[in-house]
């Protein structure tokens, strides 16, 4: 009993969803206030409008309705005015509408014209933005302006050469155009005109119209064109929407006012036209008319619709109702949820079962993806405030300050473009590692083969120190500083060449012929010597600075002695006549990191003048 009990709870709480009808001022007993009719013709006048001008069945002059009964059936009109009602609706009315023409004889002749200007302004009422403003015709353009509420003007070209470019439903300039037109507005006049007088397009096309109606009461055909009764069919089909209001206070205002008209169990909603005023509403599960006394109903849904299945109760209750399962039987009781099962029956625990299996895993898959979520924008806010703290913001405001059109723009490249370059960091892309991090090979988009150095420590520091020195880099221009860049083609540097050239004993083929004149031949197999050393890849391989300054000092001093520079001169007089051209080669320069965010500096090749970009994505021969 007691896991009936639960599990009855837990799909009460799942699966019921209270009925909400959707209840408006033509529904229930008190349309029309006491003593008024609410029928003039086809339509159903409710309460706060009212039938008869000055008859006192309305809120107000505003609302009366004038049922002219010189038709057959009678018509409506709004007050005194010629605007006829079609619909009244909780916050909207539909009038006929009023079509602007313009017609042509085959010499191109007006044969009759008929503008078109609608006035609101001293009503409750305004244009609503279910309408648009569309043009039919295909010589046609027409222009609108509106006032009073709302100010706008705007216009619609309708073109067409050939009636074969038509196309039915189509109203976007060829045959048909329209735009639409804003809320609150007033008052507004239409003037149609045409570019050639239809003189082009008579046989298929004598008329032009123009006109503001509801856009899901209109749809364009091409046979629109032709249609001597498409002036007659847009005014009794087409109707113009108009939102109302009551007062021009808006709902807080209104409450405390002696004049608020939102009476016992409905809900008062702000209008939102931009003008100010109001209306009521039914509050859910019930009806009537929110204006008159006393008040919304409650819907007895147990009688209206009978919500409940066989062996269900229904139990009827102020905006809604609830089902519940007969003795000997249980569940919710309710056609739309799980119905009524006897106790013995297997099949409501298996359904049961699933029900809450299912249950469960939707509020788990919910649960876990408004955590991730929470998680990813936490990720994001983290990683940009780190950009922030390790001087990122700084570096783009430096480099974009410093930029001219003689040297190249930096790219700073995101944490998931590095780690997509470098597998995720991968143990097989490792080229060296030094004191301050590790030093990675990494693939860029375009394909470039490059080195990425991780920081494993950052110094605050020297934060500014580093992004000066990367924005003083990229600017450097010298003939002498070279560039490390990988080639109601062939992957190679200036360092591989250089080490594959004194491998494969090339050394003299690449050395320009002045350096070959001032050094013998054991000086420069020594100076090369150094130079491999110091190109080592893992750097407790590479010499330090002291000691290449002394290998470079007793070079010096042997190129001083007098024997050795006449020796050198002949050995090196052959190569150097033999190989005269200067071999150029592009090369790329890296620079520290300073933390685990990374920047980087995009680079191009460079010939002839040299020059020097720094970047915290370094080729992959430069680990360093």
């Amino acid at each position: 009993m007691m896991l009936k009990m639960f599990l009855n709870c837990v799909f009460l709480h799942l699966l019921l969803v209270p009925l909400a009808l959707a209840a408006n001022i033509t529904r229930g007993a008190n349309i029309a206030k006491p003593g008024c009719s609410s029928k003039c013709g086809n339509l159903t006048v409710p309460y706060p409008f009212g039938i008869g001008i000055g008859s006192g069945c309305s809120i107000g002059s505003s609302f009366d309705v004038n049922c002219n009964t010189s038709f057959n059936p009678p018509k409506p009109f709004i007050s005194t005015g010629n605007l006829e009602v079609i619909d009244i609706s909780d916050a909207e009315i539909r009038i006929k509408n009023w079509v602007a023409t313009g017609c042509y004889n085959q010499m191109g002749n007006l044969t009759s014209q008929n503008p078109i200007f609608i006035d609101v302004s001293r009503t409750p009422f305004s244009f609503s933005n279910a309408n648009m403003f569309t043009i039919v015709g295909c010589d046609d353009f027409a222009v609108i302006g509106g006032s009073e509420g709302r100010n706008f003007t705007t216009g619609c070209f309708s073109l067409c050469s050939r009636r074969e470019d038509l196309i039915d439903g189509d109203c976007t300039g060829i045959g048909c155009c329209q735009t639409a037109i804003p809320k609150g507005v007033k008052k507004f006049s239409a003037l149609l005109s045409t570019l050639k007088n239809h003189t082009g397009v008579w046989p298929y096309n004598p008329c032009g119209y123009a006109f503001v109606g509801e856009q899901d009461s209109f749809t364009f055909h091409t046979s629109d064109l032709r249609d001597p009764t498409f002036y007659n069919r847009t005014v009794d089909t087409v109707p113009v929407v108009l939102d109302w209001v009551i007062g021009t206070q808006n709902c807080t205002q209104a409450q405390i006012s002696n004049n608020f008209t939102c009476r016992l169990n409905s809900y008062c909603v702000d209008s939102d036209t931009g003008l100010g005023g109001y209306r009521c509403n039914c509050n859910n599960g019930y009806e009537g008319n929110p204006y008159l006394d006393p008040g919304c109903k409650d819907i007895n849904e147990c009688e209206i619709s009978d919500p409940c299945v066989e062996h269900g109760i229904c139990a009827n209750y102020p905006g809604s109702y609830n089902c519940s399962c007969g003795k000997g039987y249980f569940g919710d009781g309710k056609k739309d949820g799980l119905g009524c099962f006897a106790q013995n029956s297997p099949f409501p625990v298996v359904k049961f079962s699933l029900g809450i299996g299912f249950g469960f895993l939707s509020l788990v898959l919910g649960a876990s993806w408004i955590y991730f979520s929470f998680q990813r924008r936490k990720l994001i806010k983290e990683r940009e405030k780190f950009f922030h703290q390790n001087g990122g913001l700084l570096l783009k405001q430096q480099l974009s300050t410093t930029h001219d059109n003689s040297v190249e723009c930096a790219q700073i490249y995101t944490a998931e473009e590095l780690q997509k370059a470098t597998n995720n960091y991968a143990e097989d892309r490792i080229l060296g590692r030094g004191g301050y991090g590790t030093v990675y090979r990494g693939i860029l988009p375009d394909k470039r083969v490059v080195a990425i150095k991780k920081s494993r420590l950052m110094d605050e520091t020297q934060i500014e120190l580093f992004i000066n020195e990367v924005v003083i880099l990229t600017q450097v221009n010298h003939r002498n500083v070279v560039k490390l860049l990988a080639k109601n083609d062939d992957e190679r540097n200036l360092a591989t060449f250089f080490i594959v050239s004194v491998k494969e004993n090339r050394l003299f083929k690449i050395l320009e012929p002045r350096v070959l004149r001032e050094g013998n031949l054991e000086q420069i197999h020594a100076i090369a010597e150094l130079v491999k050393r110091c190109l080592k890849l893992v750097s407790e391989d590479r010499p330090t600075m002291k000691e290449v300054a002394m290998e470079l000092e007793r070079l010096r001093k042997v190129s001083n002695h007098p024997w050795a520079q006449e020796d050198g001169r002949e050995e090196t007089m052959g190569l150097m006549n033999e190989h005269s051209n200067l071999y150029t080669t592009a090369t790329t320069v890296n620079i520290p990191g300073q933390s685990s965010d990374l920047y980087s500096v995009s680079i191009n090749p460079y010939s002839q003048q040299y020059t020097l970009d720094s970047s915290m994505v370094f080729p992959i021969q430069s680990p360093r």
